[in-house]
């Protein structure tokens, strides 16, 4: 979900309440003191594992309930992973009028505390009028248990950490009261536990009712459970989630948890109870989990499903993350398993329900994965609006989210462009299959997934259920995918353990595999029993993971003899021997214990039996430093090298390698052939990995991801680090002289200033045969043609050619707004440009800001966007589909620049053609409007004599025949005080000569031709279409006029920059010198270096790049996330930049020894490294 939508609904919901917050877009509400939540029964944590999860009474969860912010945090204390998450169900009502009803929970909660006390029809003709208990009684809340609650005191730790969770607050400002607070929640939960209205508890006596002197509330074994009721029967709640009426249904939720180190302890499980009683029959019913997973930073995120384990997923999209770097972590993966789905009837089958196996019924496993993105062509369901419940049905039968059913696809591996209920199904790990960001999918960003499960009917009175594992999973020392096959792990592990029935599993205490020869595999193991005493018959099942290799199997013993420590001590120990296999292997794990046969599926996964792959012999092919054939410092490389296969009895038929810290798009080497057993393969030079050095110290390593055969293994190489002072001139850009075109789009930058030189170098342009734009080097001085069809790229990491010491950066510039400002008021021009366009919405502007107050006399802030539709999102996305009509008008628009200028003469005309309103092409109404259309030439903003005046085509939004602004509310901006005025159309008069006569000629030609005037006569159409502008903040549309402003004060000129990208047939000459070259290149990325030296004491230096002007904060962190002190936060200029820190906080005091971090932000990026100060 996109921050600023967030927003809105946090904001929207603070009205409701009666809090009233001055706001604008993008902006987040903070609490304005260290302790503002309370710890009231309404809301609480599943915390007592290593992940934190936050709930509420009336079905929220997932997010917190107080900050609005992000609720589970995986490991506990560290980053988020869910922003929020809920329960969505979806069923045709058979009451007088059979329909549609979607309910549940998203970003919207629709559905409020407190069970059902009466149950009947709600809406129908034969209403009896069903009715909750008042959600203001003081038992329509939530619950919290843990057994040893008792024995805890204050100064507990883990009771301190609960109070400073519940609180916001860090550990050391948790007092005694907080502390109890805790405590007298646990207790007054445990002795009103509601074991009547559903919540669990151990029915210690057997006799099949509670009684709280000897029955103990919980799951049993659990250390932590939670328990509550809602309903949908409130229809304002209903309406405001998807648009639809109540059905009738309480939902009953349990959560629990446990402390321990292994899976279980990594997991809240969740069971959710649906209890029909609106007195109506429920058909074609469907429940899903959704959720927003949001892995650290939110804008790199990927999702996807594991179909044969049962689990959806979401996990970064690269091996680091800005929020899991200020933890010293990776990020972390987060799972969804469904451990146990409704039941249906089905002879001969059993289903468990209600922690018993009921006969005759079987539970239904995930009938489908959905997600979407923010930005996408795949919607969010429209809140509040009954086409959310059509979206939300369609998506609940397995379809996209849309009006009308539209099966997913996937989009990348073997089986792309084929229709599936389970998109993204790859696996991360191994990297094979559909996988999220990769094919056609979309880049990492925002997403939100669903896991469905039914369909299903539902009789009045009947009651079904569900059961899901919310797992994390991290591997410190790894990356994200290693994250996502920890999590694989833990969910199997858990899937046994469930199907066990307890929270123990055999322990693996030795794992051996070797390969003595390099043909066959020996592999030892020693199992750990003792949780299972009588155990027996012990035998692992070994089966290839893909692949047609043989079944193997290794029994086990516990005589002694077997590695196994002493005989009958329930240790048990095997060895199996057998020539090397090319695939992974699972292993099925099978004991006897008390005449029951036990079967772990895939107790032990993704088993090796073959010697792993190795590098060698690197070589440097590329570096775009000094060209020494050695790595420098701070110098970007690309190595080749030798693949070496060290099974000796299998081919290595697929090898892929990913260099898994720089993940750029021409980082991963696939091998065109297979390598043979025993064999080595050297790569050609056009093969290679970019390995980026640091800019201190005398090594480095490079880790390589190699996948082969459905193997995953992680390499480590060390390489030295040769010192080089770079001479005078490196780095710096030569001059180019456009010979023909207007822009360019490639930089010359000194790599070796020894190796100039001084050629002459022509630069030109082709569309290689298509639409695709190279570009050619030819050296004028020798007469040799020296690059051929080279392509422009953005990647950081693309190996651009370098030529006698001059790296040639080809940037690929796109078609696209580059700028929207405001350069002028009444006052005359700005000292510089300020913002014409709403940052938060992407829309590019000065420094990345919104639009600001200073910029007119009364306080009005003017944007430029698009007009209302019910499509329009506010993004800048959304706009540039309108203005551009879908693209088709950007032949018309780039490379050009604009303007709006607001003269307030009285011979400024624009037409609203009827076209526009009956659909006559004949005829329409010429208004005045307070303004111009000036087209200002390319790049030429400051010279008047390219400046062509355009005529404006209007829409009369009000049919008031008056531009001015209308009573209605823009969705660029949360609320209703942001009115837009009437729609205009930029003209192209047939006569574009510079100056006002093309629009002089055509206005004429209107006023003689009167109602005779043909839609369109005199023009070349449209350059740009349905543009507004929009009074931010500019009072209430509800209770319209007087607003802030009218219109933008006489004098103001608003500014429309375009991208000026090169084009076939563009030329330009560069000199190989370094005479007269007094500048440095400015950077094409953003970037924060690591500091030097580093570790350091007592200062330090710390170093970043600006692709342009932007607001700019440093700021340093301790490790546990507190800011201590901010180095910098204001507005710089493009280029490369470098302070120093001399270790002390804001109050000037030196901070300890120790672990710090320091984070850029400028705009959209955010870069955190660490560093260490040693005193």
């Amino acid at each position: 979900m996109s921050r600023y939508t967030r927003i809105y609904i946090i904001l929207f919901f603070c009205l409701l309440a009666g809090f009233l917050f001055a706001r604008g877009p993008g902006d987040r509400q903070s609490p304005t003191s260290s302790k503002t939540t309370p710890i009231d029964g309404f809301s609480t944590l599943a915390n007592i594992g290593n992940i934190s999860y936050w709930v509420s009474a009336d079905g929220e969860s997932g997010r917190n309930p107080y900050f609005g912010e992000a609720g589970v945090f995986y490991p506990r204390s560290t980053a988020e992973v869910i922003f929020a998450t809920g329960v969505v169900w979806g069923a045709r009502v058979l009451d007088a009028n059979p329909d549609i009803r979607v309910g549940g929970q998203t970003y919207v909660t629709g559905t409020l505390q407190g069970w059902i006390e009466t149950p009947g029809t709600y809406f129908g003709n034969d209403s009896t009028n069903a009715r909750a208990i008042s959600p203001s009684s003081s038992q329509a809340r939530i619950y919290r248990v843990r057994p040893d609650y008792q024995g805890l005191t204050t100064s507990d730790p883990g009771i301190i950490l609960d109070a400073a969770e519940h609180l916001g607050i860090d550990t050391s400002q948790v007092t005694t009261g907080d502390a109890q607070a805790i405590l007298d929640q646990y207790a007054m939960d445990w002795n009103n536990w509601p074991a009547d209205l559903g919540a669990p508890y151990v029915d210690t006596n057997n006799n099949g009712t509670y009684d709280p002197s000897t029955d103990t509330p919980g799951i049993p074994g659990a250390h932590q459970t939670i328990w509550f009721a809602c309903n949908d029967l409130n229809p304002a709640r209903t309406r405001s989630l998807y648009g639809s009426i109540p059905i009738g249904l309480e939902q009953q939720v349990t959560l629990w948890s446990f402390n321990q180190t292994n899976a279980f302890g990594q997991t809240v499980f969740r069971r959710d109870r649906l209890i029909n009683k609106s007195g109506y029959a429920l058909d074609s019913m469907f429940v899903c989990n959704w959720s927003d997973p949001d892995v650290g930073n939110y804008t790199d995120d990927v999702v996807g499903v594991n179909v044969q384990d049962g689990f959806s997923f979401g996990y970064n999209g690269f091996a680091t993350d800005s929020r899991y770097d200020q933890y010293g972590l990776p990020p972390a993966a987060i799972g969804f398993a469904l451990l146990q789905g409704p039941i249906v009837p089905s002879p001969g089958d059993s289903a468990c329900f209600d922690f018993h196996w009921r006969q005759g019924y079987r539970n239904l496993p995930i009938r489908s994965f959905g997600y979407f993105a923010a930005g996408s062509s795949i919607p969010d369901p429209p809140l509040g609006n009954p086409d959310g419940t059509v979206y939300f049905y369609n998506l609940l039968n397995g379809y996209k989210p849309g009006p009308t059913p539209e099966p997913y696809l996937h989009l990348s591996g073997p089986n792309a462009g084929r229709p599936t209920a389970f998109p993204l199904d790859g696996d991360p790990f191994l990297q094979t299959g559909d996988l999220d960001a990769q094919g056609n999918n979309l880049p990492p960003g925002d997403r939100r997934l669903v896991t469905t499960f039914g369909g299903f009917t539902m009789q009045p009175g009947d009651t079904q259920e569900f059961v899901m594992a919310i797992t994390g999973g991290i591997q410190p020392s790894g990356n994200h995918l290693d994250a996502y096959r920890e999590l694989q792990d833990e969910v199997r592990q858990i899937r046994n353990l469930w199907n066990l029935g307890t929270n123990a599993l055999p322990v693996v205490t030795l794992q051996t595999i070797n390969f003595p020869n390099n043909t066959v595999f020996e592999m030892d193991l020693v199992l750990d029993m003792q949780s299972f005493p009588g155990a027996s018959n012990v035998r692992m099942d070994l089966s290839p993971q893909i692949g047609g290799s043989p079944n193997l199997a290794m029994d086990f013993f516990d005589d002694g003899l077997h590695n196994d420590g002493a005989a009958g001590d329930n240790i048990w120990g095997g060895h199996l021997s057998a020539p090397n296999l090319r695939y992974p292997y699972n292993g099925d794990l099978q004991f006897t214990q008390n005449s029951a046969t036990r079967n772990l599926v895939s107790f032990i996964s993704d088993l090796r039996l073959r010697p792993s792959p190795d590098l060698e012999n690197f070589r440097i092919v590329w570096e775009n430093a000094s060209q020494d054939s050695s790595l420098n410092p701070g110098e970007l490389v690309r190595l080749s090298f030798d693949v070496e296969n060290r099974d000796g009895t299998n081919t290595l038929e697929t090898v892929r390698l990913l260099n898994i810290d720089l993940q750029g798009s021409n980082n991963e080497v696939v091998l065109s052939t297979p390598v043979p057993a025993g064999g080595t393969v050297r790569l050609p030079d056009s093969d290679n990995l970019v390995l980026e050095t640091p800019t201190v110290g005398d090594s480095t390593v490079m880790r390589v991801a190699i996948f082969y055969d459905g193997h995953q293994s992680t390499l480590q190489f060390p390489f030295n680090i040769t010192a080089w002072t770079p001479p005078t001139g490196y780095g710096d850009t030569l001059a180019v002289v456009i010979l023909q075109g207007y822009s360019t789009s490639i930089l010359p930058i000194v790599a070796d200033p020894e190796q100039l030189n001084g050629h002459e170098y022509l630069i030109t342009f082709t569309d290689n045969g298509g639409s695709e734009l190279r570009w050619n080097l030819f050296d004028q001085t020798d007469g040799v043609q020296v690059i051929d069809q080279a392509e422009l790229s953005t990647d950081p990491y693309f190996q651009h050619p370098l030529v006698a010491g001059i790296r040639f950066e080809a940037n690929e510039t796109p078609v696209d707004f580059a700028s929207f400002q405001i350069v002028a008021n009444a006052s005359g021009p700005l000292p510089t440009p300020g913002s014409a366009g709403f940052a938060v919405r992407d829309f590019p502007t000065p420094n990345n800001q919104n639009p600001d107050p200073a910029h007119q006399a009364n306080g009005g802030r003017w944007a430029i966007h698009t007009g209302m539709t019910t499509d329009n999102d506010g993004t800048f996305s959304y706009f540039k589909t309108r203005v551009t009509q879908g693209g088709a008008r950007w032949p018309l628009i780039v490379p050009y620049d604009f303007e709006i200028r607001f003269t307030g003469d009285s011979d400024n005309f624009g037409y609203q053609p009827n076209a526009y309103v009956t659909g006559s092409s004949l005829g329409g109404l010429l208004m005045d409007v307070p303004f111009e259309l000036w087209r200002i030439g390319i790049g030429t903003p400051d010279d008047p004599s390219d400046d062509v005046r355009l005529f404006p085509y209007l829409i009369d939004f009000d049919s008031d025949g008056i531009f001015a602004l209308i009573d209605e509310d823009h969705s660029a901006s949360g609320l209703s005080d942001d009115p837009f005025t009437d729609w205009f159309y930029w003209v192209l008069p047939n006569d574009l000569s510079p100056g006002e006569s093309g629009y002089q000629a055509l206005l004429n030609q209107i006023q003689t031709e009167g109602d005779t005037y043909e839609y369109n006569s005199g023009t070349q159409g449209d350059a740009m279409r349905r543009m507004v502008l929009i009074l931010w903040n500019g009072g209430d549309v509800n209770t319209g006029p007087p607003y802030v402003s009218d219109m933008p004060e006489s004098g103001s000129v608003f500014r429309i920059l375009t991208a000026k990208p090169n084009n076939a047939g563009d030329s330009l000459l560069v000199r190989s010198e370094l005479t007269g070259i007094p500048t440095t290149p400015v950077p094409g990325n953003f970037a924060l270096h690591q500091n030097y030296p580093n570790p350091f004491n007592p200062t330090t230096t710390l170093r970043f790049d600006l692709p342009q002007q932007h607001r700019v904060e440093l700021s340093v962190f301790n490790v546990l996330g507190q800011k201590v002190a901010t180095l910098l936060d204001k507005n710089l200029a493009a280029g490369r930049h470098e302070l120093v820190w001399d270790g002390q906080n804001a109050g000037g005091h030196p901070v300890s020894s120790g672990i710090y971090f320091y984070r850029l932000k400028a705009g959209d990026f955010i870069k955190t490294r660490k560093m260490i100060l040693l005193r």
